[in-house]
């Protein structure tokens, strides 16, 4: 049984439709990066999947369940959400704020039982936060306070996680942190985690599956075979750059003058000297040709040009003297 599928979705605001006829699914412990392009309907997607707005027509079922016949307390016990919004309340605790995610299950006195508390504290747990968990949210760092929130839905103990940009104001090292986290959670909480995202590189790395969403629709499929097959470079290439088909990374097209030259690795093994050599050559927009005439050779430690006695001891020398060839 699926954790998620769509059948024949069709979603948008009120007879415009954004994308249509998605027959999506998501499986138990899947973590399933939502990226495209902008406007191709992202968010409408995640809003429509997490119940805040309609679907135009099609079924949406979780656990087996059409979430249209379901109410707000019945949707709570199988779906959590993960937003964006800043946590304004600044004297809650990490403790309560991840309490919070109990209320589906409580009495109307809103208070937590024993299972409850060991709910939480396993959240807690889950997310390394259990050493401040007493600290007011005003306290903590962005990287905390997302951790926190990502505990909050584990809390809430639901078979689906959504999570919308959940790295959008995390510096690079709790941006990986936290695309780490979800990967483990997915498999040691048994959880499907969808989480829209425009951190592309961390997507293709950590990733079970990407939806992949354009204007003309949406494919599905593994990180490798969407790179391989040039799906990303359909959805997202242009002149001024291009996805590497062989590595997925992304470089610049910035050619900006004339000169071209050919790298030589002077080594039998890879070379990291010529691979950042190559680097810094694409980044000032000199063309990298094998036929051309001007040649750099990489060494362990150093280059020359043309095979000339001159040894140049770093890559920024040796764009020197290319710029007084």
């Amino acid at each position: 049984m699926a954790q998620l599928l769509t059948k024949a979705l069709n979603i948008g605001y009120n007879k415009y439709i954004v994308q249509s006829n998605l027959n999506l699914s998501a499986q138990k412990r899947d973590l399933i990066c939502l990226t495209g392009t902008n406007g191709s309907g992202k968010s409408t997607l995640l809003r429509t999947l997490a119940g805040l707005q309609p679907a135009i027509s099609g079924e949406i079922l979780i656990s087996d369940k059409n979430i249209s016949s379901l109410t707000n307390k019945q949707k709570a016990h199988l779906l959590s959400l993960v937003l964006t919004d800043n946590i304004e309340v600044e004297n809650l605790s990490i403790r309560n704020l991840v309490a919070m995610g109990r209320i589906p299950y409580t009495n109307w006195h809103g208070k937590l039982l024993p299972k409850d508390n060991e709910k939480v504290e396993e959240a807690l747990n889950n997310v390394n936060l259990m050493h401040k968990a007493e600290c007011k949210i005003s306290e903590v760092s962005d990287g905390e306070k997302q951790r926190a929130v990502i505990a909050k839905a584990l809390a809430q103990d639901t078979p689906l996680v959504l999570l919308d940009e959940p790295t959008a104001h995390l510096d690079l090292p709790n941006r990986i942190e936290v695309m780490l986290l979800l990967r483990r959670l997915s498999v040691t909480t048994e959880k499907t985690f969808i989480l829209s995202t425009h951190e592309l590189d961390l997507a293709l790395q950590i990733s079970d599956k990407i939806w992949l969403m354009t204007k003309d629709g949406i494919r599905e499929g593994i990180p490798e075979d969407l790179m391989l097959y040039n799906y990303f470079q359909n959805a997202f290439g242009s002149k001024s750059f291009y996805f590497d088909e062989n590595d997925g990374h992304c470089h610049l097209n910035q050619l900006v003058g004339p000169l071209q030259v050919s790298v030589i690795n002077k080594l039998p093994t890879n070379n990291k000297y010529e691979s950042w050599m190559r680097r810094a050559l694409i980044r000032t927009g000199i063309q990298i040709s094998e036929n051309s005439k001007i040649s750099i050779n990489c060494f362990e430690n150093g280059y020359t040009i043309n095979d000339l006695a001159t040894k140049y001891d770093n890559i920024e020398t040796t764009l020197e003297a290319l710029n007084h060839l």
